[in-house]
């Protein structure tokens, strides 16, 4: 019983996280344990809720509670499901969202009652369909994988679904040396309380690349005692022939594991692989794993050919253990679609001082990730936001200028940010600052259902010329600091005005004024029901890209009606959904791992044909510490969204995650894919041949590995995971190089 103690104590608290509940209650008296002698089940009369429950019951304040219950509904349905509320007070929704499906679900809450009057909601929510059995409310102590912030309870979940088993059979060779080193091809499974596999347990890695091409080696260790003062070093790569990679291409990470929120608004948590530090030494306790992960940068001018370096392991006072790492360097390099891009978005914050990077460094990261635009809040906050030069009568709007844009826009061309540059209008910038400058009292409209709109006076010829005359002066602002490639651009208007009514008039307003004003245009949109793709319809006309949220690639049949919608248009599609999400499937949930960010950014682009990808968002903490998931509880999203983390000595520097490594390995295939289809079609331009057969032939081929790529909503239950992806990848690079030892041979 001590040792499954101390191994569960270790999977709440790995990560440098240690709760002290007499710190974090700030002197309630609670429970935190010691059985009940009969705790009475405060909802033993209302025993199941078929679909909604609005109970109110009375409980004890500052006593312990647990929340039990099934539930089911429709599957992978989003459904915020529950929620408690005291006094009157901020309701709470423990799990945000209660992600349901077919089979039913057992669920426990542990809480602090700060009131004795509990208001309790079960309901679906969103038109979903959903149902509760087995309720039950009652005083228990609280579990000690319970963290408490300011009276608020995080329950703990594990995100992976069933434990590892038991390491039986280990030598005793591997026991006097005490520790094993594994290899499991998706790190996000990899957790610190992760025990391999004997089939795991390897000596050698093998990783492929092309000249210039970023591409990751990692392995875990497994500690059969506690290590300590772990150290990794890299030897330098050699082939055969005399040739050499150094070592300096190889950057060392470990893969910290700490707690996170499970989504943006929830009361659960889990321990999740995710930071990749760079670390001198560390500790790895008995029973535990660590993960190190190593990013190989292939020079520019590697020549084909097999290298091989050793990766030694020394923990201080245990015998060095060695891993073989084998690379391949592939004898052709990959070439990117100038007709596709993908930006990043950079919130509202990235030219103040709460943004703890330097934009130079962030360009720099960017574009190493395969990321070549950029999202922009166009803000008009003061000190570092816009501001906009007016005529001497206010009649007319003369100039634009925004000096952290002029700066970014040099930045874009010393790091070759060729791709595009979009900013929002999202909030009305341009109408506020009319508004402000003129003093004007607005007309609100008498639809209540306009709740973004920001006057009738907008709709007035002189307003809609002032806009006008922004969007203008803000374009000539744009070429004059840009020039070129760099002076294109595409104005966005607010922000997903298909999902929020209110929003729709303001989004017409904006997207006509600004074509008026000859801009490009977007804007986000999705296709959930007939409502919201007839007014896609009604906008289309004044759009160059239509951004589609997720359900662009949730089915064939989605995937194709939004291509449609497009095509009739003449609109470019585009779509969005990775970076930092947290998704209303548990194996879509972004963070800790290359998986799914490596699939959207790569296979499943590919596959629905978008033109374009956004990625949501490099950096965003809702205040308190970027290192603290838990310390902001009033935001009304305080879960943190990084892709990167600021370090911790040094906030300048930036520290990638596994799943921004995923972003740029799904981008990679994407490459790789594009690499593929240009040599078909030059294979197939021959009249006769070899070549133009076997092209035929790998196609056909590509066309089935394509079609085994699963949709969004097939991913769960097919198990398309890192390792899979690899092997496409594999497959696609072994019919590149194929091709072109064919096509060679035809030269004269």
């Amino acid at each position: 019983m001590k040792k499954l103690l101390n191994g569960f104590f270790l999977k709440i608290l790995m990560g440098g996280m240690l709760v002290c509940f007499a710190c974090a209650l700030a002197g309630q008296n609670v429970q935190t344990g010691g059985p009940l002698e009969k705790p009475e089940n405060l909802l033993a009369g209302v025993s199941k809720a078929a679909s909604r429950l609005d109970a109110n019951v009375k409980v004890r304040k500052n006593k312990t509670y647990r929340l039990s219950f099934s539930c089911n509904g429709d599957p992978l349905g989003w459904c915020s499901g529950v929620q408690l509320s005291f006094d009157g007070g901020k309701p709470w929704r423990p799990y945000y969202p209660l992600v349901l499906g077919k089979e039913w679900k057992r669920k426990n809450y542990h809480f602090i009652a700060p009131g004795e009057n509990l208001n309790l909601k079960f309901f679906p929510c969103s038109g979903g369909k959903s149902c509760y059995d087995q309720l039950e409310l009652a005083e228990a102590p609280l579990p000690e994988s319970v963290m408490v912030k300011n009276g608020l309870c995080f329950n703990y979940e594990p995100r992976q679904a069933v434990p590892d088993a038991p390491l039986k059979d280990v030598t005793p060779e591997e026991k006097e040396r005490g520790y094993l080193v594994y290899f499991r091809g998706n790190p996000r499974d990899t957790y610190a309380d992760s025990i391999p596999k004997r089939s795991e347990v390897t000596g050698a890695i093998e990783i492929r690349a092309t000249p210039g091409e970023y591409e990751p080696a990692f392995f875990s260790v497994y500690a059969l005692k506690d290590l300590k003062n772990i150290r990794i070093q890299v030897s330098d790569f050699s082939d055969d022939k005399g040739g050499k990679i150094s070592r300096e291409n190889v950057d060392v990470r470990t893969v910290k594991c700490w707690p996170q929120r499970t989504a943006y608004n929830t009361l659960t948590y889990y321990n999740i692989p995710e930071l990749l530090e760079k670390r001198g030494t560390l500790d790895v306790p008995r029973n535990s794993t660590q993960t190190f992960y190593l990013i190989v940068k292939v020079p520019e001018d590697s020549r084909p050919g097999r290298y091989r370096a050793a990766i030694h392991i020394a923990p201080e006072g245990c015998e060095k253990a060695m891993v073989n790492l084998h690379l391949e360097t592939l004898p052709f390099k990959l070439e990117k679609p100038v007709e596709t891009g993908r930006y990043m978005y950079l919130d509202y914050c990235w030219n103040d001082r709460s943004f703890p990077f330097e934009i130079g460094d962030v360009l720099a990261d960017l574009k190493q990730h395969g990321v070549d635009g950029l999202w922009l809040y166009l803000s008009r906050f003061k000190p570092n936001g816009f501001t906009l030069q007016w005529s001497a009568d206010n009649k007319r709007i003369e100039a634009f200028n925004w000096p952290a844009l002029a700066e970014l826009q040099a930045l874009r061309k010393k790091h070759g940010m060729k791709g595009p540059l979009v900013l929002s209008g999202n909030g009305g910038s341009f109408e506020l600052a009319i508004k402000e400058h003129l003093k004007l009292k607005m007309t609100p409209s008498p639809n209540r259902g306009e709740g973004e709109w920001l006057g009738e006076e907008q709709d007035q010829e002189w307003f809609r010329q002032l806009y006008r005359d922004a969007c203008q002066s803000l374009d000539r602002f744009i070429r004059e600091t840009g020039g070129g490639e760099y002076g294109d651009w595409v104005f966005e208007g607010v922000d997903e005005p298909t999902e929020f009514t209110d929003r729709r008039r303001q989004a017409m307003y904006q997207m006509t004024m600004a074509r008026d004003a000859g801009l490009k245009t977007q804007i986000l949109c999705d296709v959930a029901n007939d409502d919201r793709c007839k007014f896609i319809g009604k906008i289309a006309p004044f759009l160059k890209n239509i951004i589609f949220t997720r359900q662009f690639c949730a089915n064939a049949a989605t995937n194709r009606k939004c291509l449609e919608m497009a095509g009739q248009t003449g609109c470019h599609p585009w779509f969005y959904g990775d970076g930092c999400y947290s998704g209303n499937n548990e194996q879509l949930m972004q963070e800790g791992g290359l998986m799914p960010n490596r699939l959207y950014n790569g296979f499943l682009m590919w596959k629905s044909r978008a033109k374009g990808k956004a990625l949501w968002l490099y950096t965003r903490f809702a205040g308190g510490s970027p290192h603290d998931d838990f310390d902001n509880l009033n935001y009304w999203e305080p879960k943190d969204c990084m892709i990167v983390y600021p370090g911790r000595e040094n906030p300048r520097e930036i520290i990638p995650t596994l799943q921004w490594e995923g972003s740029r390995e799904g981008i990679d295939d994407y490459h790789y894919l594009h690499t593929l289809q240009t040599l078909i079609r030059k294979a197939k331009s021959q009249s006769q041949g070899k070549a133009a057969s076997r092209a035929q032939e790998i196609e056909g081929k590509l066309a089935e590995l394509l079609e085994r790529i699963p949709w969004l909503d097939d991913y769960s239950s097919q198990s398309f995971d890192n390792a899979a992806a690899k092997r496409c990848r594999d497959a696609i690079a072994d019919w590149i190089v194929e091709l072109m030892r064919l096509m060679e041979r035809l030269k004269p």
